[in-house]
Order: structure tokens, then sequence, then C-alpha cells
């Protein structure tokens, strides 16, 4: 014999469940589709937490010890404009009286193969890992890519040139890019580095943060050990970036001027100072 259908019944038995699910929800600070919570409440910010997945028998990859960055001021955003080099007044204001401070003397004797008083090429002397070329590389080239886990060795990118202001490939065994010391080798010998010490000499010959620029191989074998009383970037929007550059790296390493030379870069900052702005 079947029961008899009582639809009371059953109704209240559903709403029954969802009161239960609507509380045990609200509870969890959880919005049930369909349900507006109250005015003047919020619902609990509740963070995911998320899982690698990983395949049996297999590691994840380890952390490349280098991470490509781009430098200031050299990196352009946009090749060949005013913008892509600019420097700040403050920057401007910091090589005004950096170069104040520098000692004026005469430049020493040309050095033969100076070069090799520096050490050896591309020294590890920050103890990363890379040498310094490719760590050069890697900070300064976009669309960079490397032949190693630990990405020490780029294989190709493309560089936004300072010297040009053009962009230049880079393709690992043939290059057209260059590591210019900033201020030549041969040049610092001659106002101050051959009274150091070798560790020193190679801590400046490695130098990351100022000394070491990657630029177009023909502009760099044209600069030479040119200070830049004899030699300027054809990119004339560089030139301040390049006029901080050089005072910065005479001043960190306590090398010495010309008269001519500081002459030269007073007239470059001197330009590089927006009007009005002291």
């Amino acid at each position: 014999m079947s029961l008899p259908f009582r639809p009371a019944v059953a109704i209240a038995a559903a709403a029954a469940a969802f009161l239960t699910a609507s509380c045990a929800a609200l509870g969890q600070g959880t919005t049930l589709p369909g349900v507006t919570p109250p005015p003047g409440t919020t619902t609990p910010h509740r963070p995911t937490a998320t899982t690698a997945k990983t395949t049996p028998g297999t590691t994840s990859p380890s952390t490349p010890r280098h991470t490509p960055a781009t430098v200031t001021p050299s990196t352009a955003t946009t090749p060949g404009t005013m913008t892509a080099w600019a420097v700040t007044v403050a920057q401007v204001n910091t090589a005004t009286g950096q170069l104040a401070t520098l000692p004026i003397a005469a430049r020493g004797p040309r050095v033969k193969d100076a070069r090799d008083l520096f050490g050896t090429a591309w020294k590890d002397v920050d103890h990363t890992g890379c040498d310094q070329r490719n760590e050069a590389l890697a900070r300064a080239l976009r669309n960079t890519t490397f032949g190693d886990r630990k990405h020490c060795v780029v294989v190709s990118g493309v560089l936004d040139d300072p010297y040009s202001g053009q962009s230049i490939p880079f393709h690992r065994g043939r290059s057209l890019i260059d590591i210019d010391h900033v201020v030549p080798l041969g040049h610092a010998i001659r106002v101050g580095a051959a009274s150091w010490s070798q560790a020193d000499r190679e801590a400046f010959s490695g130098d990351l943060t100022l000394e070491l620029l990657p630029v177009s191989a023909s502009l760099n074998r044209q600069k030479g050990d040119a200070p830049p009383d004899g030699w300027l970037p054809p990119n004339k929007t560089y030139r301040c970036a390049y006029a901080v550059r050089w005072i910065a790296i005479k001043k960190k390493w306590n090398l010495t001027v010309t008269g001519v030379e500081r002459t030269t870069l007073t007239d470059l900052i001197a330009q590089c100072r927006p009007a009005g702005t002291r």
C-alpha cells in the first residue's frame, strides 16, 4: 500500500535543509548563489592555498643565480628619444658636486698592454658563479635567452645601444656588441690605477654597477682609450648620462681628471640641467 503524497512535509524538509546549509556557509564567510549579504557586512577574504604539482621522480628547476635586470642610466625604453636616456636634476646635482672634488692632475704616460695589468678578462670578481661579460649582457639585453640553467651563458637578445641609439641584436659567437669599460683601462692606468693593488684593479675592471656597459662594438673600438674631451657617443641624447656615469666612476675609484677634461664635463653637465632648475 503506497503512502499518500504530503507536499507540505516535503517543502518543510527542503526549507530546513536550505537553512542548515546557509548557516554553515555564512559561518565560513561564504556567499551563497542568489543570496545578497545584509547591508553593512563584508565577506572576509580567505586566500586560496595552491600546491605545486610535481611528477614523481622529478625535481623542480632551481632558481637562476642571476635574473636579468635593467641598469640606469644607460638602458633605453625607447631608443633614440630624449627621454630614453634622460638624467634627473638630482643626478646632475650629484655629478656637479662630485666633479668639483675630483683632483686635477696631468695624465701619466701611456702603458703598453695596460689591459694585462687588470688581471684575467671577465673574471667573476663578485663571486656570483657567472663571469662579468655574461652578467653585463644579462643585465642590459632584452628578449634574452640563455644556454644554461644557471643563466650564466647569454645566447641571444637585443641591446638598446646607448652609444648609437639603435637596437642591436646579440647572437653568441657572432656578436656586434662589446662590453665597454666606460673609463677605459688604458686611461685608468694613467690617472691613478697604476698605484693600486692587483685586487683593486681587478675589482675596477669587473665593476658591474658603473664601469661595464654593453654597447655597439664598432663605436667601442672607435672610442678606444679616449676620455670625454677626445670622444663622445654619437647618440647625443645619451651624452648627459655618459658624463654623469664617467664622473661617478672617477669619484668612486678616486681617479684624477685633467683641466681640459673637467671643462668638457662641466660644459656637458650644464647642458643637461633643465631650464630654470638649480
